[in-house]
């Protein structure tokens, strides 16, 4: 809201939301909250990035890499989401994402990361194959595909291009039309991950 508007309650607001997730720890049993964390702070920070004083700046980079994307963390959840599942996207996603915002805090660490991330995402990314269909039904779709849309905006920001993460995969190129061929004409669908029951109201 402050960046729509400019008004300075919005701005005020951000940084106490900024500041109490950064009090807290983000340790998650499956590392999802961890990433969701992560990917929050990192756009907070890059969304206020230049009204922030020199030590928020760095203040906030290091509550990234201290709570979301250090090797420590890295090391003892990277098993969990490794695959071809949401998990993958969503993980890995959070470190591609805390890397680039915490760059010129510890720049060789979020090298690291970023490639190292990139380079684990392929095999979930390539479950897009080929025509854009996602194996673990159309709830982990969104949450799997919301996250890949985040990081191959925030690599293209950053670098001009997506570093080779989505733009040649032509199955991502064609997923938005997913949903509509599993909602169409049914009213109840199966999430086949964890085998959930969805009921829709069509209109």
């Amino acid at each position: 809201m402050y960046l729509l508007t400019q008004d300075e309650k919005y701005f005020v607001r951000a940084l106490s939301e900024m500041d109490r997730s950064c009090s807290c720890t983000w340790a998650s049993p499956t590392f999802l909250w961890t990433a969701e964390m992560t990917v929050s702070v990192s756009i907070g920070l890059d969304w206020l990035w230049d009204k922030l004083s020199t030590s928020n700046q760095t203040r906030y980079q290091a509550c990234i890499v201290n709570n979301g994307i250090n090797l420590e963390i890295f090391n003892h959840y990277s098993e969990d989401f490794k695959g071809n599942t949401n998990r993958n996207i969503v993980g890995h996603g959070g470190y591609v994402i805390g890397a680039l915002a915490a760059w010129e805090y510890n720049t060789t660490l979020s090298k690291y990361l970023l490639n190292t991330s990139l380079s684990l995402m392929r095999s979930a990314t390539e479950m897009y194959g080929p025509e854009g269909s996602w194996w673990e039904g159309p709830v982990y779709w969104g949450y799997a595909t919301m996250n890949a849309i985040l990081v191959k905006k925030s690599l293209e920001m950053s670098f001009n291009n997506d570093m080779g993460f989505l733009a040649n995969n032509s199955g991502f190129a064609t997923t938005a039309d997913f949903p509509l061929y599993v909602f169409r004409f049914i009213s109840i669908v199966i999430d086949i991950f964890q085998a959930t029951k969805i009921v829709l109201e069509m209109f």
